[in-house]
């Protein structure tokens, strides 16, 4: 790669100045390559509804997890038949609330198959929920009844992420839809993208969360041996779903959905093994990217103040590579500890934030950045 010189306005620059900007640079460089949020694993209660609902509490505890989402029909308890979604007593209400604590597991959410557009019955809902105490609610509501049920989101502090079904009844089938739908809603009210469906329709998982970024409020993850619509569930990481991707895609996004759920439908009473792979495989995808606040100190990054004037004698320049690998490197290296003359020095100083030996990544992903007046060549 040349050497790059700034166009006289930036020869006053001070050194100082220079290091921040490479800083910043690198704590970019790691944000994109930001885990999806490590926290957010859940399970959707779906996935054992084999059982009844504390029962489900107990698994997903027994997998490491601390988040779920109930289903409204689910039974509550072996010795009680009421249903999570119905008219819970102040007991049963107690009861679950209970569990939760007990076990460590945060309610996150809520399916209800839809919502009426009629504010009465569903102002009953979001009464329930709010008793329940999830903080959004699922569901499929038509798309003609979000103006009376938005305003009950804002009232009851409840987030409503509409889902989407691969069959052509279902209203939010495709995210480009769904994309619109969600351009003239308030923050309140986002999307659940079930990816599975997605892959039963034979659409591109990455690409729909692309078109949902910024209201990605919850994740239904799936990953199918095939995308077909009798696709079914396997082992994340072994279908054609993309979850190493989708993964990469939230941490892109720096997305934050209140539940990134297991979803698994297949095998169903007998699937624990295959959930617990989906979970390792999420803790291990995830581990593998650090955060970008920790790329400083993964890397020896330092900032501070200098002891004495570091400003050049004349233009300086700098360089810049992103680049994926199993961990980003930042790093700025000063010619002062080279073997050379100190004027030698000053003579061709370079700050290289995040770069790397040409021949450790792909020339294809490999990327720079320019500003105004100045080019950047690379050699061939």
């Amino acid at each position: 790669m040349r050497a790059t010189r700034f166009p006289d306005p930036f020869r006053a620059l001070p050194a100082a100045a220079l290091l921040l900007a490479a800083a910043v640079f690198c704590h970019h460089a790691a944000a994109a390559d930001a885990p999806a949020a490590p926290d957010r694993l859940g399970v959707a209660a779906w996935t054992f509804r084999d059982v009844t609902f504390l029962e489900a509490i107990e698994k997903a505890a027994g997998l490491g997890l601390t988040r779920i989402e109930a289903f409204e029909s689910q039974k509550l308890a072996p010795d009680d038949p009421a249903t999570v979604g119905g008219e819970l007593s102040a007991d049963q209400l107690a009861r679950i609330k209970a569990a939760l604590a007990k076990h460590g597991i945060t309610l996150t959410s809520i399916y209800v198959g839809t919502i009426p557009g009629e504010a009465a019955a569903a102002r009953k809902i979001f009464e329930r929920v709010k008793r329940l105490g999830a903080g959004m609610i699922v569901s499929e509501p038509k798309a003609r009844d979000l103006d009376a049920i938005e305003p009950l989101c804002g009232e009851y502090g409840i987030d409503l992420a509409l889902h989407n079904h691969p069959d052509d009844s279902s209203e939010y089938r495709d995210p480009k839809h769904l994309a619109s739908v969600l351009a003239s809603r308030g923050k309140r009210i986002g999307a659940c993208c079930d990816i599975g469906h997605w892959q039963r329709r034979g659409l591109d998982t990455v690409a729909g969360l692309k078109l949902l970024e910024g209201r990605v409020f919850g994740v239904h993850m799936k990953d199918l041996d095939a995308a077909r619509p009798d696709g079914h569930d396997v082992p994340w990481g072994t279908g054609v779903g993309r979850i190493a991707d989708v993964l990469a895609e939230l941490g892109r996004q720096q997305a934050s959905p209140r539940i990134i759920a297991v979803e698994y439908e297949y095998n169903v009473g007998k699937s624990l093994p295959e959930i617990a792979r989906c979970v390792a495989f999420f803790r291990e995808r995830v581990a593998a990217v650090p955060a970008a606040g920790d790329v400083a100190a993964a890397s020896g990054l330092l900032a501070g103040w200098a002891t004495a004037d570091l400003t050049a004698d004349r233009p300086v320049a700098i360089h810049g590579q992103l680049y994926r690998a199993s961990r980003s490197e930042c790093s700025i290296r000063s010619p002062a500890r080279r073997s050379r003359s100190r004027a030698a020095a000053m003579a061709d100083r370079s700050i290289r934030p995040c770069s790397s030996p040409a021949t450790s990544v792909p020339r294809a992903s490999r990327c720079s950045t320019t500003s105004p007046g100045i080019t950047d060549r690379k050699s061939t």
